[in-house]
């Protein structure tokens, strides 16, 4: 499936896109626009006060979500990671580089969510796109 067909499948309906270990759901909300979602799990019990104040300071001008946003789903303590990608007029490089951020963003707050309280800190690594995407296996599922 190219960028063109994907961009087309997404407007018909939800669109899961497999990038290794994390699962990418795609949807349209009109005018071009795509919500790129990742579930990154559900917050536990003994942390969740001091993930929430992370979680929103986080969100605070994009510091730490790469221009995404955090969210928990109302009523539950699932976790999100959610990006509004203007597809008509930024076109396939400037998609696949939102992904690729959205992706790697991801994975630093699903390892911070889950190791918070130990010894050691979250350190995020911050590969470059290139890397991020080299030798990825990229599944569409439709």
């Amino acid at each position: 499936m190219n960028f063109e067909e994907l961009i087309d499948a997404v407007k018909d309906e939800e669109v899961t896109l497999d990038l290794d270990e994390t699962q990418v759901k795609l949807a349209s909300v009109g005018d071009g626009i795509i919500l790129a979602t990742v579930y990154l799990g559900e917050l536990p019990d003994e942390t969740l006060p001091e993930l929430r104040r992370e979680m929103m300071a986080a969100n605070h001008l994009f510091q730490e979500t790469g221009g995404a946003t955090l969210s928990l789903e109302p009523g539950t303590r699932h976790a999100f990671l959610q990006r509004r990608c203007q597809v008509s007029g930024e076109g396939e490089e400037a998609f696949l580089n939102h992904l690729a951020v959205l992706v790697q963003k991801a994975e630093e707050w699903k390892a911070r969510i889950f190791s918070i309280g130990d010894e050691n800190d979250f350190a995020p690594d911050n590969p470059d796109l290139d890397e991020l995407f080299s030798g990825q296996k990229i599944v569409f599922r439709v």
